[in-house]
């Protein structure tokens, strides 16, 4: 076994280390896949972004919330709409997409403060049950807004430019325009998922992050220490819902249209059990769980297909998931990131940095007086 004191030389090249092996399979990826399998990826990075901020309400606040695929939805419709009607930019489209769903997350968190557990969870479904409904109400123009039952497709694009197309390294004449959109789409995902890792991250290691987590491990013990639970609360589902409408933005963006049943509650389960397989409370737990989302259901009928017995239908896809989720609350309880953390530490332990108390009088010394030090 190997010990690293944190914050030394030799911690930080094992941090280097572990974030070069999850940064060149990222940058070589859309390289070496076909247009397709690059545009999947895509969307895994999508979903990550949505997952994230499922997990600051439901990992670190310790709020069971089942309804956030409706901001999810919200976010993606936001984009499309002004995109589509006022000629938007899909760049100046995500601070707006941000602040409508912070706004409607606030607004749902309200029950929150009244409710908890199981009966929360519920109020929350019921939310992603109605959604779908929702944009189909011809009523107000709602319907002609969002498609109604066919969705809407983005009028406007996002295609790389000539300089983009040089710095990505995809302007040779054997690269055909397909592929050069989805690589560009790509790393306009994996760019956004890593800013808003970093700023949850932030988040976290800030007061109000402390908050969250004190909420979600005793509300009782919270309160006294002076944390504001409602406030704490609110915030924490405002601010996961406007999270989640980036990753429903990104959605848009990769699938270029957008539709009632990518929303729905169906998804909402999917996500749910993604982000559980991967893990709860984890920055990792995110982009993993997008991965879940897209390549589960795009290999297990495909797997499911190999066996005679079986045809291949998306059935067993959710079978597979629900079986998956089995074995891991069994033999990997915490999600595959807690399990390979576990694993690791096996193998390699960070020990603590050790404070500084040299400038600490010493045990059963004289107190120093200000006569004395002057």
């Amino acid at each position: 076994m190997f010990l690293l004191q944190a914050g030394t030389s030799q911690h930080r090249m094992y941090q280097a280390f572990g974030w070069l092996c999850l940064a060149i399979p990222m940058i070589l990826a859309p390289y070496m896949m076909p247009s397709f399998r690059v545009a999947q990826l895509a969307q895994c990075a999508g979903w990550g972004v949505f997952l994230l901020g499922m997990n600051v309400c439901i990992g670190w606040t310790g709020l069971l919330s089942l309804g956030h695929i409706a901001f999810c939805g919200v976010g993606a419709y936001t984009t499309t709409i002004l995109i589509n009607e006022s000629g938007w930019d899909f760049w100046m489209t995500l601070p707006m997409a941000f602040i409508v769903c912070f706004i409607a997350g606030g607004l749902v968190g309200l029950p929150a403060l009244k409710i908890k557990g199981l009966y929360l969870a519920l109020v929350t479904f019921a939310l992603a049950y109605t959604f779908p409904i929702l944009l189909k109400i011809e009523g107000g123009g709602i319907a002609r807004r969002t498609g109604g039952d066919n969705g809407r497709n983005l009028e406007d694009k996002l295609v790389p430019t000539e300089t983009i197309r040089k710095l990505l390294f995809i302007n040779g004449e054997g690269t055909d325009e397909s592929t050069r959109i989805a690589v560009y789409k790509y790393v306009v995902a994996v760019l956004v998922l890593l800013v808003c890792c970093l700023i949850v991250r932030n988040i976290l290691g800030s007061r109000a992050g402390r908050s969250m987590i004190a909420v979600r491990d005793n509300q009782i013990g919270a309160a006294v220490s002076g944390v504001p639970l409602n406030k704490t609360k609110v915030l924490a589902f405002a601010l996961s819902a406007a999270i989640a409408g980036i990753g429903g933005s990104l959605i848009a963006m990769v699938l270029d249209s957008v539709g009632p049943s990518v929303f729905d509650a169906n998804y909402a389960i999917i996500t749910l059990m993604g982000l559980v397989l991967a893990g709860v409370g984890t920055l990792h737990g995110a982009w993993l769980g997008g991965v879940f989302v897209v390549f589960l259901q795009d290999l297990a009928p495909r797997a499911v297909g190999l066996i005679p017995v079986f045809d291949v239908d998306v059935v067993y896809a959710r079978a597979i998931y629900g079986l998956m989720l089995v074995l891991v609350a069994f033999f990997m309880p915490g999600g595959v990131v807690s399990f390979g953390r576990k694993w690791r530490a096996r193998v390699i332990q960070v020990q603590p940095k050790v404070p500084d108390t040299s400038h600490l009088p010493r045990a059963g010394a004289p107190p120093v007086t200000a006569t004395a030090a002057a």
